[in-house]
């Protein structure tokens, strides 16, 4: 209950004892009555007193925000009572924004603090050139991913809005790998393989796949740069297996 709520009650149970007494002087009224009015007023002073013990009669406190924000969660309402340590609402600084991306388990180890991302909002706008402040060490129990964690300040932080969905694309170190067109690669029960042709006969060869990007995938084992990869029809082969190449096109 709050201060004003219990000021109200007990300004209704003195008026309620009020009418009481002046019934019971016309004997309209028993002494019952007369009893129950009384108990209400005696039990809402003993509220409004365990409230004054708390200090909810201090309805007017100014808080102070260390510097310019807006409000981005507001846990009271107007009136409550609140524990000490029990936070209010949360502010969203003007001068800086924390973007907070979502890196898959497997991939934490490749990523590290002051790595280039470009932020791109996913409801519109210009994309936005940062770097990581922040790797976690664990995993977020809300979205089964590790937050990656990136500051904007200055106008890149004002031109953002506190909530809103960013598309963060990292950049890894450059490194030279071996790779091959996606669908050349297959899998089975022994792992990933790939087949090239060396005298007019399929080979399996099997390779360890890395990332995928643009209809590419980084391979690692015994394939040699240069060898001639089966991207169609693959899965119909043997080791050994006769093949010819398709006229006019890449095998």
């Amino acid at each position: 209950m709050t201060w004003t709520q219990a000021q109200g009650r007990a300004n209704s149970a003195r008026i309620q004892l009020q009418q009481t007494r002046d019934l019971f002087k016309e004997q309209l009224a028993t002494r019952a009555d007369l009893a129950s009015a009384g108990q209400a007023l005696s039990n809402a002073e003993a509220e409004l007193a365990a409230l004054r013990a708390q200090g909810a009669q201090h309805v007017t406190r100014v808080l102070r925000a260390a510097e310019a924000a807006v409000v981005t969660r507001l846990d009271v309402a107007p009136g409550a009572l609140v524990q000490p340590g029990q936070p209010l609402l949360m502010l969203g600084a003007l001068g800086h924004v924390w973007v907070r991306l979502g890196i898959e388990p497997e991939d934490v180890a490749r990523i590290a603090p002051g790595m280039p991302v470009t932020l791109t909002p996913v409801f519109g706008g210009a994309p936005l050139e940062a770097r990581i402040a922040q790797v976690h060490a664990v995993i977020n129990p809300a979205t089964h991913l590790v937050d990656a964690v990136v500051r904007l300040t200055g106008g890149q932080a004002a031109a953002q809005i506190p909530g809103s969905w960013m598309h963060g694309a990292i950049s890894l170190r450059a490194t030279r790998v071996l790779a091959v067109p996606r669908s050349a690669v297959l899998s089975d029960a022994q792992g990933s393989y790939v087949f090239t042709i060396e005298r007019g006969h399929a080979r399996r060869v099997a390779v360890h796949a890395g990332l995928e990007q643009g209809g590419w995938i980084a391979v690692q084992g015994a394939l040699e740069p240069g060898a001639r990869v089966v991207t169609a029809g693959n899965y119909e082969l043997v080791d050994g297996m006769a093949v010819r190449a398709a006229p006019g096109g890449a095998p």
